[in-house]
């Protein structure tokens, strides 16, 4: 692909490795700051440093200072509220670079509220440490700001010459380099038959290989009168769904939590409460995200029937997958459960909604 070419393959790994450090960096003190926060909840005498100190500060304030009280939930909701915003700023990195700029200005606002407390007691080197690992933070997240300038722009390139998502354009100049974690050496880079190095996008470059003239293509679109009649247009159920777990239940599981601090709820029968609410929370969304993604993804999903006899399914942001070896697993009321071999050889099951007419008979 010579969107690729544009830039020599070792830039867009540079690029994508100082880009993915950044990103390391951001989820490890978020999650640092998450467990301190834990931490002094439970009243432990240590904290770790390569954190955030607002959360750990608004936690202490809430806990010890202001225990059973109003204020002192909202304190330490507010410190979790904070933690969770650099998770959030994390995921939406790896697509958009703008929210990695936004996670540096929360910590950089955090950290000269830590400078302003530490001169504000008296400073004392026992600070140093602390002080000199938040500087490597904005250094290391800093540094992958350019680096996400850069693919951004590439990014862009390709989704004008290619008809892909900006976004995941993106994502898949990311996944030029490997994870900072793995340490792979000398990884050959997947060359332009593999979309954003992902093995299952090689069905273009198949397509192109094979003449025209012996190419027999029939289109299936998505048809919403069509799902309707096969209960597979669930756009509306699946918005109250998601309203439900990621709003109402949480607001309903915070004012819980509130009623109990001011009841005088043991510690940590509160934090068994807050926090197995959360994984719930967590649990419910994930599993709601797995079940209708693929409703979801229908409207901007074709199928092609090529010969007769081989499917290739073709997404809106230009991914394209052709299912080899198509076999029905399991038929339900408004979906497909079907096996496919994809281009490694591997066997990958797919739901496919009854939204597209035509396509049940052939699966049949």
């Amino acid at each position: 692909m010579e969107d690729f070419r544009k830039k020599s393959i070792e830039d867009n790994k540079r690029d994508a490795t100082e880009y993915k450090q950044g990103l390391t960096t951001l989820v490890i003190m978020a999650a640092i700051s998450t467990l301190n926060v834990v931490l002094t909840l439970f009243k432990a005498d240590f904290v770790f440093v390569f954190s955030a100190f607002t959360p750990y500060f608004l936690a202490t304030v809430g806990y010890y200072l202001l225990n059973g009280t109003l204020g002192g939930a909202i304190l330490i909701a507010a410190a979790f509220v904070i933690c969770g915003l650099f998770f959030l700023f994390r995921i939406i990195a790896g697509k958009k670079p703008s929210f990695l700029i936004a996670g540096l200005i929360l910590y950089i606002l955090d950290y000269l509220f830590y400078l302003y407390n530490c001169f504000n007691e008296g400073f004392d080197t026992g600070y140093l440490k602390e002080l000199l690992f938040g500087v490597f933070i904005i250094y290391s997240i800093g540094k992958a700001l350019p680096a996400g300038r850069r693919l951004n722009a590439a990014s862009r390139e390709i989704s004008l010459s290619h008809g892909m998502e900006p976004q995941e354009a993106f994502k898949s100049l990311l996944a030029v380099a490997p994870s900072p974690a793995q340490k792979v050496v000398g990884e050959p880079y997947r060359q332009s038959s593999e979309i954003g190095a992902n093995p299952s996008d090689t069905a273009d470059s198949q397509e192109a290989q094979t003449p025209q003239s012996k190419r027999e293509m029939k289109i299936l679109y998505y048809d919403k009168a069509y799902a309707k009649q096969n209960k597979a247009a669930i756009e509306g159920k699946i918005t109250l769904l998601l309203i439900l777990s990621c709003v109402v239940f949480p607001l309903v599981l915070l004012i819980t939590t509130v009623f109990m601090v001011r009841g005088g709820v043991s510690g940590p029968i509160l934090l068994g409460v807050f926090f197995g609410g959360l994984i719930l929370c967590f649990v419910m969304t994930f599993k709601i995200a797995k079940d209708y993604s693929p409703f979801l993804e229908a409207k901007n999903t074709v199928y092609f029937l090529e010969n007769g006899n081989t499917l290739i399914k073709k997404v809106k942001s230009g991914r394209t997958v052709r299912l080899n070896n198509l076999s029905l697993e399991e038929e339900r009321e408004n979906s497909f459960l079907v096996n496919y071999t994809d281009s490694r050889g591997k066997t990958v099951s797919m739901v496919i909604p009854r939204g597209y007419p035509g396509l049940g008979e052939f699966i049949k």
